[in-house]
């Protein structure tokens, strides 16, 4: 048995390995077997970008997504022009997920879908010829001043996200709260508090419903040292 959560365990850091975002390079990424992640901290309202081009092999645009972050959730992409994105959520730490097939580009945050509509390239009201690849390189524009990290993650049999579906196992036992809206996929930053700590910080969702991190609760006891907690359900 921990044999296997070992290989499952590797296998999901070596399908999502998280980068900084170099602006202007290129990272490779096939939309048929593989998904774009950004991690973003900007508040909507700021005003600030994601800015992220699509490149076929041979360095011409194949298409352009871009989210606004304005008092309305707003994106840009080649095909449809202009929208207006639903169903946001709320809190400020943001995993934003953006999936590609022949027929349809599909945005997610937070493992919410806000955006789903039709990119035939033959048939696009914005400008056709776009999206005709899926095997293509990506890149953030110079200009892009939301995206902090990024990372390509491989599509899981049923077509989901590797998630964390409820809190940690103890997380009751040792009093530790979260606002956070579940499920929530692998790299999501869950803020918590702790009704007996005097402060606040947050786990990581590292696996399927495994956390990392340490969330500064202190107090918990007279013996007890503040740690790195892992918890698993």
């Amino acid at each position: 048995m921990k044999i296997f959560v070992l290989i499952l365990f590797t296998l999901l850091i070596y399908t999502f390995s998280w980068e900084t975002v170099i602006k202007d390079h290129k990272y490779p990424i096939d939309f048929s077997s593989q998904s774009l992640y950004i991690s973003t901290d900007s508040e909507r309202g700021s005003e600030d970008d994601i800015i992220c081009f699509l490149l076929t092999k041979t360095g011409s645009l194949d298409g352009e997504v871009v989210i606004y972050f304005n008092k309305e959730w707003q994106v840009y992409e080649s095909c449809n022009g202009y929208s207006d994105l639903t169903n946001v959520p709320e809190e400020r730490n943001k995993i934003w997920k953006i999936s590609r097939t022949k027929a349809h580009l599909t945005i997610s945050c937070n493992g919410v879908e806000v955006y789903n509509k039709s990119v035939v390239a033959s048939s696009c009201s914005n400008g056709k010829g776009y999206f005709k690849d899926l095997d293509v390189d990506f890149e953030f524009y110079s200009v892009d001043t939301a995206s902090d990290r990024c990372t390509t993650g491989t599509k899981t049999k049923s077509g989901g996200d590797w998630q964390c579906t409820a809190e940690g196992s103890d997380w009751q036992q040792r009093k530790i709260k979260t606002t956070m809206s579940f499920p929530i996929i692998y790299g999501t930053e869950v803020p918590v508090s702790c009704s007996r700590g005097m402060k606040r910080g947050a786990l990581t969702c590292v696996d399927d419903n495994i956390y990392e991190g340490d969330p500064s609760c202190v107090g918990l006891g007279k013996k007890r040292k503040r740690t790195d907690w892992h918890y698993d359900i």
